[in-house]
């Protein structure tokens, strides 16, 4: 997954699971904007951010865009394991903003099983 915060707030938030080495280079080519004094600006803060963003399975952006604002994505998989979509939130910035996660999962849990037309367990 990228944080790809880059270029304006709506677009604050991609998913993908390893990008072309081509994009990743172009992203910490060009400048990093400041939106917050938590946003990402350094090509060393991605890929730390990308790193946790491996060890969590989501995407949690707490302050990046907007000071007050925490944005969660979590990926939506296909059955063969790939990235095709994403389905994301913003909430407060605050210390309940990682609960939004548990109910992102499922949601996307949801999504997954419609799609597929698997029933949900």
């Amino acid at each position: 997954m990228i944080l790809a915060g880059r270029t304006s707030p709506r677009a604050a938030q991609s998913c993908s699971p390893t990008p072309p080495a081509d994009v990743r280079e172009r992203v910490l080519q060009r400048p990093m904007r400041h939106y917050t004094l938590a946003a990402i600006t350094a090509p060393d803060q991605f890929e730390h951010a990308t790193e946790a963003v491996w060890d969590l399975g989501n995407a949690l952006a707490a302050g990046l865009v907007h000071e007050d604002a925490t944005g969660i994505a979590v990926p939506i998989r296909n059955a063969l394991n790939d990235v095709v979509a994403a389905l994301s939130i913003i909430v407060p910035d605050d210390k309940r903003a990682r609960s939004g996660s548990p109910a992102l999962l499922a949601a996307v849990r949801e999504v997954i099983w419609t799609v597929s037309g698997r029933r949900s367990p």
